[in-house]
């Protein structure tokens, strides 16, 4: 699995410059964007190494899973409506960076068992 290296470099530098780019705000929100769609694919590759991949990071990727499709129900059923700025920051923001966290965390300890 040494491709998994290159998924980490990679996420890593999507994050960062997501990180980064949330100076102008509105280019955080495209490069959120972005690193969304990149964690989303390489979450789905993950899925079928799942007998390569230690027990406890799958069951941090089944969690990582309900975060997506619960934040990503509550957009398409329209439930995220927030009136003032703190509600938008957080909804827009805070929880969907937290999400990609959560996954870079993920993919990170990954890298570390296979490098042992």
């Amino acid at each position: 699995m040494k491709y998994i290296i290159y998924l980490v470099y990679l996420n890593r530098f999507i994050f960062g410059a997501t990180i980064i780019l949330y100076a102008t705000i509105f280019l955080g929100l495209m490069a959120q964007i972005i690193l969304g769609g990149f964690q989303l694919l390489t979450a789905i590759f993950l899925m079928f190494l799942y007998n390569r991949i230690n027990q406890s990071r799958i069951q941090q990727q089944i969690i990582y899973w309900c975060f997506v499709i619960a934040y990503g129900l509550l957009w398409f059923l329209d439930l995220i409506n927030p009136n003032s700025d703190f509600y938008g920051f957080v909804f827009y923001i805070l929880i969907p960076l937290s999400i990609a966290g959560f996954f870079t965390f993920i993919l990170e300890s990954i890298r570390e068992e296979n490098e042992n």
